[in-house]
């Protein structure tokens, strides 16, 4: 009888260390996709990044120009994307809450070069 009490004390307590550990770490998805800005054309491999203080993270878009970054820490970030021959994209003091998660459209400005004659 007693270790079946401590048995149910130790599962109690595991559980509720886990629940504690949850609810203090709030966290949330940025997803969205990047595309051309003149054509629309969605931008494959753009490299899209968040940053949140000390914290940072990031990927790469797919053959459609989409992408997920999950698990980041809720508060302030800045989100940063870039692409070759593409003026860089950075969105600063972006609010991430719990409540829904960050979709970003980004579109990216070509950088045209002049042509040599």
């Amino acid at each position: 009888m007693k270790r079946v009490l401590l048995l149910f004390l130790l599962c109690s307590a595991f559980t509720q260390a886990i629940s504690n550990n949850e609810s203090s770490i709030h966290v949330q998805n940025v997803r969205g996709q990047v595309t051309d800005q003149q054509s629309q054309v969605p931008l494959y491999g753009a490299a899209v990044e968040i940053f949140a203080g000390d914290f940072s993270k990031g990927t790469i878009t797919d053959e459609k120009g989409y992408f997920v970054i999950e698990d980041i820490p809720v508060g302030r970030v800045t989100v940063l994307v870039s692409h070759l021959s593409y003026f860089p994209r950075r969105f600063s003091n972006i609010q991430l809450t719990t409540g829904k998660e960050l979709v970003l459209e980004v579109e990216m400005e070509e950088q045209v070069k002049p042509q040599m004659k």
